[in-house]
């Protein structure tokens, strides 16, 4: 890339961030921040401060919301069906995904506003992820971001706000201490998925 002259500000890259104003001042340098390409000039090519006011980029075609979310345990050999997202014929459901696995979820019906289609194309691809990792590990549970493979019994169908099944603990008996928790959740879809945030949550920038 060409060198910046004097007067000119060459951004290179620009950082996604939840503050999207910046004051840089016109100097001969790269100020370099992120990811797209930039060029700002100063018409006067003497130093002076800019306001650059930076729009939020896509996040990688994906949309983050946050908010409060109800978990309970599946433990042990709880729960070993193949689960409603599963089919035989992926090709003309959709797709296919098995129920129960270790790091999955199973959700309430009409989550995130999806059909069980969707949910069949997406649900490896929609992340959940609980703020509290420490207390599911505690009990031998799958921490980090869960993905999507079932639907929910009759108590997360029952649940109000937004509720999901965890698989899997190692035990009934682990599962039964985690108990029911209720934390801060953030859940992550891609944009062409058709998905939306549950009521009450907040798109994260």
């Amino acid at each position: 890339m060409e060198a910046p002259r004097r007067g000119q500000i060459s951004i290179t890259r620009v950082l996604r961030s939840t503050i999207p104003c910046h004051t840089l001042e016109a100097r001969d340098y790269t100020y370099d921040a992120g990811l797209t390409l930039m060029t700002i000039s100063d018409t006067n090519s003497q130093s002076q401060a800019l306001d650059l006011c930076m729009p939020i980029a896509p996040n990688n075609g994906r949309t983050t919301c946050s908010g409060p979310a109800t978990f309970t345990a599946v433990g042990g050999n709880q729960a070993e069906g193949d689960g409603a997202l599963f089919s035989k014929y992926p090709a003309l459901a959709g797709g296919s995904i098995r129920g129960g696995t270790f790091g999955t979820v199973a959700v309430q019906d009409g989550f995130l506003g999806l059909t069980t289609r969707q949910l069949r194309m997406y649900g490896t691809q929609i992340f959940i992820t609980p703020s509290n990792q420490g207390l599911i590990s505690q009990y031998g549970g799958p921490t980090g971001p869960l993905s999507v493979s079932d639907y929910g019994d009759a108590n997360i169908q029952a649940t109000s706000g937004v509720a999901f099944d965890l698989y899997r603990f190692p035990t009934v008996s682990a599962g039964m201490q985690f108990g029911r928790q209720t934390m801060n959740t953030t859940i992550s879809y891609p944009n062409n998925s058709g998905a939306s945030c549950p009521a009450g949550y907040t798109v994260v920038p």
